[in-house]
């Protein structure tokens, strides 16, 4: 199972508790996806409140041996928001212009890496100008790719986004489901 929507995996460990399915963590997915060209750097996370309240990002972050890289600037959290609420409006090109704006600031608090860790900020991901060297991880993208790998289709990019590079003759991919040990 794979949640797209970063917040509901505040409540992650009560889900898997409760699911005879493997739930793919998009914190887990999201490391995977820092390691995959980085070894070390500052991590900034552009998430709501309640995800950023929950810790689950900045714990598995820092267990990855990566920094965090909390803004202080109350303007931070301020576009973030306002991106958020500008893609459920809407307007993805405002939404995105926000979100630069953020990682701008991201990036003169010492950032070298911004994760997009909300699902709303994942719809801005290609609508991103230049970020001056920031390395921008969508969360979306991450536990796509993911996804994926666990059902063991090969991923290649296609502007940046993970996609299947080959799918079966019938066109759709085979579920495979692993039932957890009690």
């Amino acid at each position: 199972i794979a949640m797209p929507c970063n917040t509901a995996h505040h409540w992650y460990d009560k889900q898997a508790a409760n699911s005879s399915a493997e739930i793919i963590h998009i914190g887990d997915a999201v490391v995977a996806e820092i390691r995959r060209g980085l070894d070390r750097g500052r991590v900034a996370n552009l998430a709501t409140r309640g995800t950023l309240v929950s810790g689950f990002y900045q714990h598995r972050i820092a267990a990855a041996g990566f920094d965090l890289c909390l803004p202080q600037d109350a303007e931070f959290q301020q576009r973030v928001d306002s991106a958020i609420m500008l893609v459920k409006a809407g307007s993805i090109a405002q939404a995105a212009a926000e979100t630069e704006r953020a990682l701008h600031l991201a990036q003169m608090a010492g950032a070298d890496i911004a994760l997009l860790g909300c699902t709303e900020l994942s719809v801005v991901a290609a609508s991103l100008g230049d970020t001056n060297g920031l390395v921008v991880v969508d969360s979306n993208a991450a536990l796509a790719r993911a996804s994926l790998q666990r059902l063991g289709y090969p991923v290649q990019e296609a502007r940046g986004l993970p996609t299947v590079s080959s799918l079966p003759a019938d066109g759709r991919p085979s579920l495979r489901v692993t039932r957890r040990a009690s």
